[in-house]
């Protein structure tokens, strides 16, 4: 489950590998983060790195790619068959003494597109069947349908062999150990850096904050980030408040209700209840969207993207999350998620109870109006002032496409679309995006093009149609009834 320790794992695995130079490549999906959360870029990037690796792969690769001029746009299975599995299967008929390759994919659960994820799962195994260049990969996920019933598969068939370990198998005492051991050592600096005195911290507290944790060393990150806050009086009340009474004993429902303090303790203080309601949605409005995006942001952009004249109440809000946020002063710095399970727990439908409860469909909604709001703004004829109509993409330097194009408006040309789809907004006549539409469409393709995603809006048009035609029969179904 999330918090288990499988990225760190991953990590450690690729860098020892890297470092016995037998690892191939490596792919670290995560969601939210681009294309890092698609598997459109999985195997360009697989193939770039083994290019990299073996001078005969690179020949092998470099001729796919001048044979297949578009492969970049093919689909999955035939970058596959054309990058990997057929370079690699010409590399076998040319050594002569085995050498081994491991490829790592990481949180292959985080990659959002369940078929890529399916298919992907159906090519891996064709590997096995290379005696001398030996491909093997190393995979880490949660154990969900798609990946389970993938691996089903695989099972099913005798030539394809696979291991797999659940890091819940291991025994417990053995992982409470090593929290243990993070959690003391982490304690002893905090104690240090604030000059506490030498009891600090407490075997017995350190003992009871490594059985909260309940085997998730996500938690135990987590904690300590929360403790070592400097704006907090004492350490010794921050481990309090995390050792109070529980009441739930899952490591899910631990690490949910871990978040739920350091949250109440971040956001409300010692607030009354009539201002920890505008607190709470003031939350939800700043802090929601950032579990969402398809893309990281800086801070500029991002505060700019969901509220170009409230900076500061967007500074203020972020500024009591470093414990769970990736958060700098520096206003470039990007914002990211220390942990997905942070997500997890912010979307999900159980938590309605909760103050910070995330709405998904709605606050998609908000963003996707952010995003119009933003284009329609910026976007207009010749953006980047060129006065030279039929002009090469290459005429105009980066510099003066990122001034023209700030990333807050190529994030909304990218990405609007998608945030409409999530919403399941119904799509009318006149409406905010029809108006758009009317007003900057050609706009909105130019600026893509200054982008180099031009291939990108024609496909996001094509997806913009086929919603369109569902949000039309949804409603004529509604009206019906």
């Amino acid at each position: 489950m999330a918090g288990t320790g499988k990225s760190t794992i991953a990590r450690t695995v690729a860098d020892n590998l890297a470092r016995d130079n037998l690892l191939g490549a490596s792919f670290f999906f995560s969601r939210g983060q681009g294309d890092l959360g698609k598997a459109g870029k999985l195997v360009t990037t697989i193939a770039a790195q083994l290019a990299g690796k073996d001078r005969f792969l690179r020949d092998y690769i470099g001729k796919a790619i001048a044979n297949n001029s578009n492969i970049i746009q093919q689909g999955l299975g035939e970058q596959w068959k054309h990058l990997i599995f057929q370079p690699l299967s010409q590399l076998e008929e040319r050594v002569t003494q085995p050498q081994t390759l491991v490829i790592v994919i990481d949180a292959l659960d985080e990659c959002e597109d369940e078929d890529k994820v399916r298919l992907l799962l159906q090519l891996l195994p064709q590997l096995n069947c290379l005696q001398k260049a030996r491909v093997r990969t190393f995979i880490t996920s949660r154990p969900e349908t798609t990946i389970r019933h993938g691996f089903d598969q695989i099972s099913k068939n005798a030539i394809n062999t696979y291991q797999d370990f659940a890091l819940g198998d291991i025994n417990q005492v053995i992982t409470e150990q090593d929290i243990f051991m993070f959690l003391l050592q982490e304690l002893k600096e905090i104690g240090e850096d604030r000059k506490l005195d030498e009891v600090w911290p407490d075997d017995k507290d350190v003992q009871r904050l490594t059985h909260r944790a309940s085997g998730l060393f996500i938690y135990a990150a987590t904690a300590c980030r929360f403790i070592r806050e400097e704006k907090y009086s004492h350490p010794q009340d921050s481990l309090a408040l995390l050792l109070k009474d529980r009441t739930t004993f899952s490591p899910e429902g631990t690490l949910y209700e871990m978040y739920t303090q350091v949250l109440k303790h971040s956001i409300f203080g010692h607030a009354d209840s009539e201002k920890r309601e505008r607190l709470s949605a003031k939350f939800r409005e700043v802090a929601g969207p950032i579990v969402i995006l398809c893309d990281t942001l800086s801070f500029a952009s991002y505060s700019k993207l969901i509220d170009p004249e409230g900076t500061k109440s967007v500074r203020a809000v972020l500024d009591d999350l470093h414990s769970v946020l990736d958060i700098s002063d520096d206003p470039n710095h990007h914002i990211k998620l220390l942990h997905p399970s942070f997500r997890d727990f912010l979307l999900d439908a159980n938590q309605h109870l909760s103050s910070f409860q995330i709405n998904e469909r709605k606050t998609h909604e908000n963003v996707a109006y952010y995003c119009l709001r933003v284009m329609s703004d910026h976007l207009k004829k010749d953006i980047c002032s060129l006065e030279a109509p039929g002009a090469l993409a290459s005429t105009a330097t980066n510099d003066q496409i990122e001034k023209c194009l700030p990333s807050e408006l190529r994030y909304a040309c990218r990405y609007w679309v998608e945030h409409v789809q999530k919403s399941e907004l119904e799509l009318h006549d006149d409406d905010r995006i029809h108006v758009f539409l009317c007003q900057h469409l050609l706009h909105w393709l130019e600026a893509l093009s200054w982008m180099g995603k031009t291939s990108e809006g024609v496909l996001v048009i094509n997806t913009l149609e086929s919603y369109a035609q569902v949000s039309r029969l949804h409603s004529r179904l509604e009206n019906s009834d």
